[in-house]
């Protein structure tokens, strides 16, 4: 019987009185039904246990009784386990499949998770948390299924969070008993390791496309050598056939290496947005990059393959000239598109790389910072801070490196970025953190410290510095690009209106006339300009990615059309016949050069609004007039105002270090009346100038926006701009005073009262659209198969003979269960 169970003996006896049950914890005196000779006891049985049976009458007792044996079935802990099911397309996204099971009922079925590592940026009392899941109490063994969708958390690289399921079962004598599923671990990748995994898929995608681009130059060779065999030709033969299927064989292969470098694209694109969302300017250029590697094959040239599939049943000659042709072209714009998609590719990475570098800087400055105060407080054992000094140190050397690599990077592109010189910062940072080691050492923890800061400062400085650098060079180059666009696109209409000309005239010219032959030399003019135009427009768009991918082949229309138009032309002086095929190539090369021209003006709209929403207030760049609490403008005001802070901060080392560098017995201004004589500072001075200067003009330019409206709302940020350029006066002087420390605090204290009026300005209600979460695939699969095995359950429950015994129930339930393992 099960545990707990209350006992009823029913005992008939003889000539006696009175009956004991001796158990082995307790004496049991039954009463008796008067009269009837039947005894009757009770008892509650927890453990199985022999008793036994002892008669008397009137105080006499009678002879041992037999020994009896009540079995007890104790009642078991519940059981529980659980899968997981991940798909790499939503990492975010986890799906749970178990089974949970008790031998006589679950009561509770949650799941759990804490964080043990990280949740910084999680409030603390969302940092663990439980969830109770639906369960169905009349089934002593059930599967269950929960979808966990950790993009609620903001998870930080680095974050580890544990979770487990818990089931309780219905013991309501012991109290309710339960099991843990085995600790699961969701470990986000730290920065390190997200860029490593990134720089692996980014190498893995480019090798795959040059991969490709070999492939398509190839194919392209294939095609015209049989295109040139089958004009020898009368008819195709089964050569040919063979030949042709090869190639398409070969095409499908080639499409399927370029989804697989898109896949390696995309995944990391979804892992950055994952776990470290870049700011919307590079978001964007994710997806164009995303973009251009869904389109390389057009759905027009899928098209072309699947008619020469057709075509080779008949082995039409004509026709597969002509789809042999159509085929050598799509396959031109096949390979000048992998050749875009792949420096589009190197660029994005020498982007995302320095953006990486960047925040891996800012997160070792925060580790190195809070190390020094720890060091100056000496909360921690000596041994503890020396490790982890050791740390950061082999740390920063692997970020050493990994700005090496960068610039190597860098100078594998076509045209190079304007990447920042970053040796003489990386090596003060190295000697502060090797002095403090030393130091460490020797036990002399405050002057550690001390070195310790300087290092953690210095980062900072190079991260920003970093940062204002890429993002100035990306402005030049937008302005550079859009200026070229622009020259590209008049270049463009006016070939169109020179070729409408020249189709107008040769319409109006007899084949006879001595003109007929200027118009073919004419016409071959212009395939040369076409011909500068497509160098320029492809050069163009490996760094534009507005530019979409059917620019280039609306291009290759054009010269393909343009070579046919001068070969029709020569050919008509002997045949009138092919006049009008001539008239109606050079239309459609003036139809292609119409539509690439819109295009293009469309491309450059994009650029132009992108570039003018980059300059306002709102955008999302950090050099610019920045964006406000919610989207709005004040936090572009708060970057720089920590752009400023950390130039006050190297003033006042650089005031320190000049009076630390004066001779005894010299006044202020006594020595170099320059102001800055030591050595090696008169580079760092000029590039606190250019810093300065970029802070400046962002700050005119908020100003001349805020002043559009004629308000004068923006007069306060010009004088504001106007002692900002005081400072730069003196940077580029090398004359840091008093006065120039007492300015740069005024600075200081105006750029935080914009501030907090920016952020009261905003207070005001306004409706405003919110932008819809990217939110993870579901997975169709498991829902189907959750469904299944849920109406499988409630079959079984139906089938279960209502009045079986718990025994016998169980082993039913138990034999059941058997049909779901494999």
């Amino acid at each position: 019987m099960p545990a707990g169970t209350e006992v009823t003996w029913s005992i008939r006896a003889r000539s006696a009185d009175a009956l004991a049950l001796r158990l082995a914890d307790t004496v049991l005196a039954a009463s008796m039904d008067a009269g009837a000779g039947v005894f009757h006891a009770r008892q509650v049985l927890l453990n199985s246990q022999n008793y036994t049976m002892k008669v008397s009458r009137n105080g006499q007792p009678g002879r041992d009784s037999l020994i009896h044996r009540v079995e007890v079935i104790p009642d078991l802990f519940p059981a529980i386990h659980a899968d997981l099911h991940q798909d790499s397309a939503a990492i975010k996204l986890l799906h749970f499949s178990g089974e949970a099971s008790d031998d006589h009922g679950i009561r509770r079925l949650s799941f759990h998770f804490r964080f043990a590592t990280g949740g910084d940026s999680v409030p603390v009392q969302l940092r663990q948390g439980s969830l109770s899941l639906p369960l169905d109490a009349r089934a002593t063994r059930q599967r269950f299924f929960h979808t966990w969708n950790l993009s609620e958390l903001s998870i930080s690289p680095g974050d580890r969070i544990e979770y487990w399921f818990e089931v309780w079962d219905n013991d309501g004598v012991n109290g309710s008993k339960s099991a843990r599923t085995a600790m699961g671990i969701f470990a986000a990748p730290s920065l390190k390791e997200l860029s490593e995994r990134q720089d692996a898929r980014s190498e893995s995608a480019k090798e795959k496309l040059r991969e490709s681009m070999q492939e398509a130059k190839e194919l392209q060779r294939e095609l015209d050598k049989l295109r040139r065999e089958l004009l020898e030709k009368k008819e195709a033969d089964w050569q040919d056939k063979r030949r042709l299927e090869d190639i398409i064989d070969r095409q499908k292969k080639l499409e399927l290496q370029i989804e697989r470098a898109a896949d390696d694209v995309r995944h990391n694109q979804l892992e950055r947005q994952e776990f470290s969302p870049a700011d919307e300017r590079l978001m964007e250029k994710q997806q164009r990059v995303q973009e251009l590697f869904e389109n390389v094959l057009s759905e027009e040239m899928k098209d072309l393959y699947k008619k020469v599939e057709e075509l080779m049943q008949h082995l039409d000659k004509e026709m597969l000239q002509e789809q042999l042709r159509e085929m050598k072209l799509g396959q031109e714009d096949v390979e000048k598109e992998l050749d875009r998609a792949l420096e589009m590719l190197k660029r994005m990475e020498v982007e995302q790389k320095a953006e990486d570098l960047a925040q891996r800087l800012k997160d070792l400055a925060k580790r190195q910072d809070k190390l020094a105060e720890e060091t100056e407080a000496g909360k921690r054992s000596q041994e503890e801070i020396k490790q982890e000094q050791e740390g950061l140190n082999k740390e920063f050397e692997g970020l050493r490196e990994q700005l090496d690599e960068l610039g190597k990077k860098n100078d594998e592109l076509e045209q190079p970025m304007s990447l920042p010189e970053t040796d003489q910062q990386e090596q003060e940072i190295e000697d502060h953190q090797k002095q403090g080691s030393d130091q460490l050492e020797k036990e002399q923890n405050q002057k550690a410290s001390g070195n310790q800061k300087s290092a953690a400062e210095k980062m900072e400085q190079l991260a920003f510095k970093m940062q204002s650098a890429m993002q100035s060079a990306e402005q030049e180059q937008q302005e550079e690009d859009a200026d070229a666009l622009r020259q590209l696109l008049e270049n463009i209409v006016h070939l169109s209106f020179e070729q409408e000309s020249l189709m107008n005239a040769a319409a109006a010219t007899s084949i006879r006339d001595p003109r007929w032959v200027q118009h073919g030399r004419v016409q071959r003019k212009l395939r040369d300009d076409a011909k500068v135009i497509e160098d320029s427009l492809f050069a163009l768009s490996k760094r534009v990615p507005q530019i979409q991918s059917v620019v280039n082949r609306e291009m290759n229309s054009v010269n393909d059309n343009m070579d046919e138009g001068r070969r029709l032309l020569g050919e008509a002086r002997a045949n009138e016949r092919f006049k009008p095929m001539a008239a109606d190539k050079q239309q459609r090369a003036m139809t292609s050069l119409n539509n690439l021209a819109l295009l293009l003006d469309e491309a450059l709209q994009q650029m132009m609004q992108q570039m003018n929403a980059q300059s306002k207030p709102g955008s999302g760049s950090c050099n610019k007039p920045g964006k406000k609490p919610g989207g709005q403008g004040g936090q572009g005001i708060a970057k720089m105002k920590a752009q400023q802070q950390a130039l006050q901060k190297q003033l006042e080392e650089m005031r320190k270090a000049q009076e630390q560098g004066r001779k005894p017995g010299e006044k202020p201004g006594q020595q170099n009346p320059g102001g800055m004589g030591l050595p090696g500072m008169s580079q760092q001075l000029a590039q606190m100038a250019a810093q300065q200067a970029a802070i400046r003009k962002e700050m005119q330019r908020i100003a001349q926006e805020m002043n559009k409206d004629g308000s004068g709302a923006g007069n306060e940020i010009n004088k504001l701009a106007q002692q900002m350029e005081q400072q730069e006066r003196d940077l580029v002087n090398k004359n840091i005073s008093p006065e120039t420390l007492r300015r740069q605090q005024e600075i200081m204290v105006r750029m935080l009262e914009h501030e907090k009026a920016e952020r009261e300005r905003e207070l005001d209600q306004k409706r405003t659209s919110q932008e819809g979460l990217i939110m993870p695939p579901a997975n169709p699969s498991l829902f189907v198969k959750q469904q299944l095995l849920k109406t499988r359950e409630a079959e079984l429950l139906r089938t279960l003979p209502p009045g079986l015994k718990p025994y016998y129930r169980e082993r039913v339930n138990a034999y059941f269960g058997t049909f779901d393992r494999p």
